[in-house]
């Protein structure tokens, strides 16, 4: 009996070693599972931290509205070292996920790596379809994705983020760290309402005229805010994969592009602020211009002797190159770059381009330059350059974060006062009596400036049919508040516009419409034209000769 016994105490104790080894080895082999993915295997660290991950903060417009916020999702991962069957695995898992072939899910299952993402950011009803499939060795984990509610709408400010959710372009990449580790929100200067109003009208007239793009700017004056940005062609943030090039490039900060008629608001500036011309000064404007082997013309040719206003209104060329003729090169080159259009804009954006500036900057290069070719800048530069001239003189930066009551920065005086009060004058006598009437708002006292441009060749010269035409309005122009500019690429003359592609029949109805349709929201009330009229006005209207 006791033999019995003792030979039952030896089996228990082989028993109890077996089991012993048993849990020695799966430890082992468990330990050995988390070790082999420390070393190559980061994707299953990023997943684990996610888990702890602080909410990417949301980004809002200046009212609030959300324009980009994180939502939680489901991402799905494997340990292939544990997938028994992986061609199983990956038939099954093909029928939820369609797009993923069965091979590339099978190489997946296959491989000797202890951690491999298989899909990122699932839907519910995805997550709730593999759980049922209840596979071995595969996981859900915690992640967020980027969401921006308004879709294409903003697609060029704001940008994107990556399937990791970090900033990839855009007020996303600029503000990347803030938006990581900032619970608040970013609040931006942008207006919803007004970049709505601003595509809207920019689609129509690229349907309208057959165009292939167009750009909008909003800006306020007084502070350098830009509360509209709008690049067309846009984009889907998405799903950017899809994106062809020319969707992705922002060409209010990006493209850079001689603006035509739009710098003859500068160089008038310049001539009056430098004291080489007052508004009584005239010039023969009667054409063309010879530049060496080349000849300028007016678009609308004028054999007179013409003042300021006059130049001004009809936008002669021949005008204004002898008037840049009197300023001198040094005084021309020193005056942009106090308006920083030699160098990149500074604005919250990595998507900003360097102007193109003349190899050799001589007289010929300034005598085009003033009537719009020869230097290529980008529109926001343009414009945030048209809002010091009007608001006073003060050269601001300009802005896409929103700037609260007392925040506004002191700038940098560029013209004088009295420069700037003349100008406003000449703008609004573009509008009411010029190139620009189509741009006039009833009651809204606006003032501005057309541009046509024709673009350049591959291979040198122009292309004389294909224009970029803009139009930069600002109101109400007694006392300058809102800045608008909108330009359309290539754009092809029809019916309603005689045939003309130009900014006088295309860009200024656009700008109109815009102005017409914002003014409301931003609480700019109408007028009578007798308030909007100052002494000066009549002047220049009568020295002009229009009635």
């Amino acid at each position: 009996m006791s033999g019995e016994l003792e030979r039952t105490k030896s089996r228990l104790i082989i028993l109890m070693i077996v089991f012993s080894l048993t849990f020695v080895v799966i430890g082992f082999r468990l330990g050995h599972l988390m070790i082999s993915v420390s070393g190559d295997e980061q994707g299953l660290e990023t997943a684990l931290e996610a888990q702890g991950a602080v909410t990417r903060a949301d980004i809002l417009d200046r009212n609030g509205v959300v324009l980009a916020t994180s939502l939680v999702t489901q991402s799905l991962y494997a340990n292939p070292k544990v997938i028994m069957n992986p061609e199983e695995a990956a038939r099954m898992l093909n029928k939820v996920f369609p797009d993923l072939s069965v091979q590339s899910l099978k190489a997946k299952l296959s491989s000797d790596r202890g951690f491999i993402w298989l899909k990122r950011n699932l839907t519910p009803a995805q997550q709730n379809q593999v759980y049922n499939l209840g596979i071995p060795g595969v996981w859900f984990q915690r992640e967020e994705k980027r969401v921006y509610p308004h879709g294409r709408l903003f697609s060029h400010v704001l940008g994107c983020t990556d399937v990791d959710n970090k900033g990839v372009s855009g007020i996303e990449k600029s503000f990347d760290e803030g938006l990581l580790h900032d619970k608040d929100p970013l609040q931006l200067s942008l207006d919803t309402r007004l970049q709505h109003v601003v595509k809207d009208e920019i689609l129509r007239k690229m349907e309208e005229f057959n165009a292939i793009g167009g750009m909008g700017i909003v800006m306020d004056v007084q502070t350098g805010e830009v509360l509209a940005m709008v690049s067309m062609p846009d984009y889907d943030p998405h799903h950017i994969g899809k994106a062809k090039k020319d969707d992705l490039f922002n060409n209010v900060t990006l493209g850079v592009f001689e603006l035509g008629s739009n710098m003859k608001i500068l160089t008038t500036a310049l001539a009056l602020e430098s004291g080489a011309v007052n508004i009584d000064s005239r010039y023969d404007i009667t054409g063309p211009y010879r530049i060496g082997r080349f000849k300028v013309k007016d678009y609308h040719p004028k054999n007179m002797v013409a003042n300021i206003p006059q130049i001004f209104l009809h936008s002669s060329n021949v005008g204004m190159i002898k008037m840049i003729n009197d300023v001198g090169v040094k005084t021309h080159q020193e005056f942009l770059r106090k308006f920083g259009l030699l160098s990149p804009a500074l604005i919250e954006l990595p998507e900003v381009a360097k102007p193109l500036l003349p190899k050799d900057w001589r007289e010929v290069s300034s005598m085009t330059i003033a009537y719009g070719y020869g230097l290529a800048i980008t529109p926001l530069q343009m414009a945030n350059a048209i809002a010091s001239v009007v608001n006073g003189g003060i050269l601001r930066r300009p802005t896409l974060i929103m700037r609260k009551a007392g925040e506004v920065p002191t700038g940098v005086r560029v013209i004088s006062e009295k420069t700037s009060y003349i100008m406003r004058d000449l703008l609004r006598l573009v509008v009411q009596h010029g190139t620009g009437r189509k741009a006039a708002v009833p009651g809204f006292d606006v003032g501005g400036k057309t541009g046509t441009a024709e673009k350049l060749s591959a291979t040198g010269g122009y292309r004389n049919k294909d224009n970029r035409v803009s139009f930069v309005s600002a109101f109400p122009m007694k006392d300058p508040k809102y800045l608008v500019m909108v330009t359309i690429d290539e754009p092809r003359g029809n019916k309603s516009s005689f045939g003309f592609a130009t900014a006088g029949w295309i860009a200024a109805p656009a700008a109109k419409n815009i102005v017409q349709r914002i003014a409301p929201l931003l609480r700019v009330c109408p007028v009578v034209v007798e308030e909007a009229t100052s002494p000066q006005y009549e002047i220049f209207k009568a020295s002009a000769q229009v009635e």
